[in-house]
């Protein structure tokens, strides 16, 4: 196996279009919260190639098991990242915070009965007893740390994209009993392609663009053909 294509966001007065090393006719799933105002640079991905491979970064292809389509098969990795998502904060009737507006943030919403968060993050008034964080922003896993309830639960799910985290373990996480846990990217794990929980439309449909196309703003996700 080889490692996959990598998959670059390019940023310009136009805005930011996606490009890649890849053969004409693949096509590559992100969310829209792996995208930076602003900056260029290496962006994952979920690329599918016209060969029958898929990978996900910088993790090795595998083959694209049996007749699935590029769309259930970007709805069954990214349900699955979802779920497991849902899983690490499950624990009863709690209020659950899921920060981010892309499509994992929406799926993991949908999974676990979770409003948007607000301005500033929260959702309502009550501290959260388990916080989702889809966004990978430092800032806003550090506020996450102090809006949570002690001896609470926060799952990251976001990708960091090489910002640095300035977290006091002792302070912001141990002292209080908080519990991080790291939820791991697609296809770090086997994915059933024919599990039909798991087989689940997402809700919106990407938006598709061409690559080196400016990227339309306000977008879940994004679907990109090259």
């Amino acid at each position: 196996m080889s490692p996959g294509p990598a998959i670059r966001a390019e940023a310009s007065e136009a805005g930011i279009s996606i490009v890649g090393d890849v053969a004409a006719g693949a096509v590559a799933y992100l969310d829209a919260e792996w995208l930076l105002p602003g900056r260029s640079g290496e962006v994952p991905a979920l690329v599918l190639t016209p060969d029958g491979q898929m990978s996900f970064g910088d993790t090795d292809g595998r083959p694209v098991p049996g007749d699935v389509s590029a769309e259930r098969l970007a709805g069954v990795v990214f349900t699955a990242v979802a779920r497991e998502a849902a899983a690490a904060v499950a624990g009863g009737d709690v209020p659950v915070e899921v920060t981010g507006d892309g499509i994992f943030a929406r799926r993991v919403r949908s999974i676990v009965g979770s409003a948007p968060a607000g301005a500033g993050g929260a959702t309502t008034s009550e501290r959260p007893a388990a916080v989702v964080d889809t966004t990978g922003d430092p800032e806003v896993i550090l506020a996450a740390t102090q809006r949570l309830a002690d001896f609470g639960v926060l799952a990251l799910v976001g990708e960091p994209l090489d910002r640095p985290l300035d977290l006091d373990l002792y302070a912001d996480v141990h002292r209080r009993g908080l519990r991080v846990v790291g939820v791991a990217p697609p296809l770090t794990d086997p994915v059933d392609t024919g599990d039909e929980s798991l087989a689940h439309a997402l809700d919106p449909d990407p938006v598709v663009v061409v690559a080196g196309a400016p990227l339309p703003p306000g977008a879940a996700w994004y679907r990109i053909d090259f």
